[in-house]
């Protein structure tokens, strides 16, 4: 399982402060915990997943978006699906994926009529 934390994050979109440091990590291997990526200028979006522990690593993911410039903060799940295939794009999908899945079934249904 290499690590996977059952129901801990994966990701988060994050908010960029104005001046906030360049960061390029080599590898999505998390090395900064939430408090460390805040004063370089990276926080989570108000209602995005964050750890349950404050002292969680994560790391920084950027990515060019439909409409620009995306930052997200990958935890260790995102990490851990990083070591099937090492694309953080890859990883980012398989996130994404999943949590449309998850609202689809959570999603209510629609009531079906059988004319019974």
């Amino acid at each position: 399982d290499n690590g996977w934390q059952r129901g801990g994050p994966v990701a988060a979109r994050a908010d960029r402060a104005a001046g906030a440091r360049e960061l390029d990590p080599e590898s999505p291997k998390p090395r900064w915990t939430l408090a460390e990526l805040a004063d370089l200028g990276y926080t989570p979006r108000a209602g995005e997943p964050r750890p349950a522990d404050p002292a969680a690593r994560a790391t920084l993911v950027t990515f060019a978006g439909a409409d620009g410039r995306e930052d997200w903060i990958g935890y260790r799940n995102f990490y851990v699906i990083t070591r099937y295939n090492h694309s953080p794009m890859y990883a980012m999908a398989v996130n994404q994926l999943a949590q449309a899945i998850r609202a689809g079934v959570d999603a209510p249904q629609p009531v079906v009529d059988a004319g019974t």
